[in-house]
Formats: C-alpha cells, sequence, structure tokens
C-alpha cells in the first residue's frame, strides 16, 4: 500500500490518486506485487486485468483514464454504489478488465451504460458523464 492509495474490504475495493503534477494514478501496486503471484497482471490505464485470478473493473474521475481511480474485484458484491467511497457522479472514464458485463445506473436506477467484458471507455459522452451513482455485475 502506498500513500495515494486507501483501500476496503480487505482490498477488494480500492481508489488510487495522481501524484501531485500528475494526470493520472499510479498503477495498482498490491496487484503487481502480490506475494506468490505467478502471473502478472496487464496494465490497462493503470487498471489490473488478469488471465486468470480476480477481475478488476476501474472507473476514473476524468476522461482518459485521468484523475481518481476506484477499482473493484470481481469477488466484491453487487450492487456498489459510488456514494459508499465518495465517488458517487464522478465517473468519465472506465476499464472493464474482467469477464463480466457491468451495468452502471443513475440515482433513479435507469441505466446509463453498459460495459461488454474486456473493454475500455474514453469517455462516457457528455449525457452520461458524472452521473454514475452505481453498478452491477453478471
Amino acid at each position: 500500500m502506498s500513500r495515494t492509495e486507501i483501500a476496503w474490504h480487505g482490498g477488494q475495493v480500492l481508489m488510487f490518486f495522481p501524484l501531485a503534477g500528475h494526470r493520472t494514478a499510479a498503477p495498482d501496486s498490491l496487484a503487481s506485487s502480490s506475494p506468490g503471484a505467478s502471473v502478472q497482471p496487464l496494465d490497462i490505464h493503470g487498471c489490473p486485468s488478469y488471465v486468470f485470478g480476480n477481475d478488476w473493473y476501474c472507473f476514473y474521475q476524468d476522461k482518459n483514464w485521468g484523475g481518481r481511480r476506484l477499482q473493484w474485484s470481481d469477488a466484491y458484491h453487487n450492487p456498489v454504489y459510488f456514494s459508499d467511497y465518495g465517488f458517487e457522479k464522478q465517473t468519465s472514464s472506465w476499464v472493464n478488465g474482467g469477464g463480466k458485463t457491468i451495468f452502471v445506473d443513475n440515482s433513479s436506477g435507469g441505466q446509463l451504460w453498459q460495459e461488454a467484458a474486456h473493454t475500455v471507455s474514453s469517455y462516457v459522452g457528455d449525457a452520461r458523464n458524472d452521473k454514475a451513482w452505481s453498478f452491477t455485475t453478471s
């Protein structure tokens, strides 16, 4: 764990902050330094993705994967509320590094977008920007 990371729920939810003067948060130091890990993750805009092992789903404060990054392990529960982590209405881009489909909703429960497995978006678009309230996986 570094001074630019916060972990919840035993490391299943992580938030990363950019260092002063940087636009993007650093890659996940926990995933890249897991003791006994025989397979190192791919780094997709700072979001870890494994061929075998936990899948990670990352949401970014700014477009082009900038600003704070909030990421979840696929082992975490459904639904996930961004407000539990001070990230409600903050998402501008995302990485789905896992094998599940992600459904992102607004505060009234309407679906904003759907993320297919192993896909990315550099910007959610003006109509959806900073409106994400929760997500579920399937």
